[in-house]
Formats: C-alpha cells, sequence, structure tokens
C-alpha cells in the first residue's frame, strides 16, 4: 500500500505545487462525486414491498365489498321494480297472488341485508387475522439500493469544482491566523511530545471553531444557491429555501455540525 500512496502523495503535492488552485477545484470535484455516489447508493435506500401490505389489502377487500354490496342492491331493486310493473300492469294477479309478491319484496330485501352484513363480517375476520400475521406488520418489504442519479452527482461535482477558490482562499485566512506549523517548530526542541501535541492541537481547534461558526452558514447558503440554480431554480425558489430556515437551513446545518467538526479536525491537523 505505502508503494502507492508514497507515489500518488508525491504526484499530488507536485500538482498542487505548479496549480494550486485547480488542483484544489479537482480534487474538490472528485470527492464530492464519490461522496455523493456512496451517499445515493448507502443512505438514500428505496423501500419496495416484496408483498402486499394490510393496507393494501384493506383496500382491495373495500373495493370488493364495495362492488358487492352495489351489484347485489342494484339486483334486487331491478327485481323489485319487475314486480311492482307485474302488479301494476297485469290485471289477472289477484289480491293473493299482489300480497305474495309484496312478500317475496320484503324478503328479498332482508336476505339482500344479511348479505351485505355476511360481506362485512367476512371483511373484518379478514382483516384481524392479517393484522396478527407477518403481512400486517409489513414485514415482507426489501430494500434495495436506488439507480444512480448521475444528474444529480454531476451538479455536486460542478458545484464543488466552482467553489473550491473560494475554500482554498478561507484555508489560507485560517493558515494565516492560526498557523501550525510555526508553533509546531518553535517548540520542537523544548517540549516533549504530548507537549508538542497539545500545542499543535490548539490552532487546529481554533481553527475549526472559526470554520464552523463562520464559513458553515455562509457555505451552507451558498450550497443551496449553487444547488438550485444548477437544479434549473428560480430566485423565488432560492429566497424560499433560504427563508425556509426551521425546515431547511437549521435540520442541514445541525446534520453539518454532526459530522464535519470532527473530519475537519483530522483535516487541519
Amino acid at each position: 500500500m505505502a508503494l502507492i500512496l508514497k507515489p500518488a502523495y508525491a504526484f499530488y503535492n507536485r500538482r498542487y505545487q505548479a496549480h494550486p488552485i485547480l488542483t484544489i477545484c479537482v480534487t474538490n470535484a472528485f470527492l464530492a462525486g464519490i461522496s455523493d455516489t456512496l451517499t445515493q447508493k448507502y443512505l438514500t435506500p428505496s423501500t419496495t414491498p416484496a408483498a402486499t401490505t394490510l393496507a393494501e389489502v384493506s383496500h382491495k377487500i373495500d373495493e370488493t365489498v364495495d362492488n358487492i354490496s352495489t351489484n347485489v342492491q342494484e339486483g334486487a331493486t331491478e327485481l323489485a321494480h319487475k314486480i311492482d310493473q307485474t302488479v301494476n300492469n297485469d290485471t289477472s294477479v289477484d289480491s293473493t297472488a299482489s300480497a305474495t309478491l309484496e312478500n317475496i319484496k320484503e324478503k328479498g330485501g332482508q336476505v339482500v341485508y344479511q348479505g351485505q352484513e355476511l360481506v362485512h363480517q367476512g371483511k373484518q375476520q379478514i382483516e384481524n387475522q392479517l393484522s396478527q400475521s407477518d403481512l400486517g406488520h409489513n414485514k415482507q418489504q426489501q430494500t434495495i439500493p436506488p439507480a444512480q442519479d448521475f444528474a444529480r452527482t454531476g451538479r455536486f461535482m460542478f458545484y464543488n469544482f466552482s467553489v473550491a477558490p473560494i475554500i482554498h482562499t478561507w484555508y489560507t485566512v485560517l493558515d494565516k491566523n492560526f498557523p501550525i506549523a510555526a508553533q509546531a517548530v518553535s517548540n520542537k526542541q523544548n517540549q516533549q511530545a504530548a507537549a508538542k501535541v497539545m500545542h499543535t492541537l490548539k490552532p487546529v481547534v481554533k481553527r475549526v471553531i472559526a470554520d464552523q461558526v463562520i464559513f458553515a452558514p455562509i457555505g451552507l447558503a451558498m450550497l443551496f444557491t449553487g444547488l438550485t440554480v444548477l437544479e434549473g431554480g428560480s430566485l423565488q425558489q432560492i429566497k424560499d429555501k433560504l427563508n425556509n430556515v426551521c425546515f431547511t437551513f437549521i435540520p442541514t446545518l445541525q446534520a453539518n455540525y454532526l459530522v464535519w467538526p470532527m473530519v475537519q479536525l483530522v483535516n487541519f491537523r
């Protein structure tokens, strides 16, 4: 591994000494592409159900029950209408036959009502059984990685390539105000290893604090603005994202503070 990393490190240093800004731009874009690819692959999975869930089954049962009830009701109504026509139009039907037909209509209505009750009771029993099974608890779901969004990755790479000179300028400011090498060299002869680490760590911590307090909110605003522009968003959409502090800006800044202080601590060190 050292045989590979050492020449690569030397090559990078040579390129940085010759073309510092361009080297930082390319490096920033390359790292952005890697990070977004890993984020899409491992941190934003999409869940696809392997089997029908309880909600879907319940919805289908409801549709079936409604269809059955409608068909039964329509059939009973049509039958009652035909009986009425027979009673009203056929003069040969006497009062006894008419009473019999009315009794048939009444019994038919009772049968329709009982049939609807049985259907709804069956629906309830099926839902109870499903709620106690693995299907009811949605355990039969698979997590599959989503397809790579190359347009999104390209936007991230282009944005990071574009803002690299600004970041380089900011790091230069930090380097001048919180020098690390100078303190480490000045104490090299007189301090033990642990003491030298502490002297080196102090300006590193100061850099991290300055970076996260001053530049992190500015960089986040730049990120929202730049990516919205690259996505074809309007000026109003940019304003909405920046104005929507509680739901967009603050949560993203909090997520930044969970990760980047430690990353920058290692980076500056």
